[in-house]
């Protein structure tokens, strides 16, 4: 069997440096297709909660962006809003925790952390529903909105 040559040290870098094109070619197409995804899930996911606020508060349709955003701040700003979003926001995390060990142990891993003081069953948020812990602020005007909160549009 006769034996081959090996290229010469110059083609070979030439060889070398047309696959770093072309990797590099690959690692940019690979990345923009991952921004594109991020961009389809951002804009799924802002659609998404859109239509929820506006089924769950169909008034707001006809509100002007300034008022929109004035009726968010005024409702969602405060230390209610806060309150309920970091609850909401620790019943997520505690239910992504025991999703993630639950996983594991199908993977035949030990659980990183026990799922113990989870709220929620069978996997599924209870995001949609209003946190029962948390009281709204008595005897002030937070939340309360109205055509006569700002003057003219």
């Amino acid at each position: 069997m006769p034996k081959t040559k090996s290229l010469p040290v110059d083609e070979r870098i030439t060889n070398a440096e047309e696959e770093i094109r072309k990797n590099k070619a690959l690692l940019k197409t690979l990345l923009n297709e991952q921004k594109a995804e991020e961009r389809k899930k951002r804009t799924h996911r802002i659609c998404t909660r859109g239509g929820l606020l506006e089924g769950l508060l169909p008034d707001t349709i006809t509100l002007n962006d300034e008022r929109f955003k004035a009726f968010l701040e005024k409702t969602t700003a405060n230390k209610f809003g806060r309150n309920i979003l970091a609850e909401l926001v620790a019943e997520q995390k505690q239910e992504d925790a025991a999703n993630s060990a639950a996983a594991e142990t199908q993977d035949g891993e030990e659980p990183a952390a026990e799922n113990e003081g989870t709220a929620q069953g069978g996997g599924k948020s209870n995001a949609s529903q209003p946190a029962q812990t948390a009281e709204p602020p008595s005897g002030t005007d937070e939340g309360k909105t109205g055509d006569g909160a700002r003057s003219g549009s």
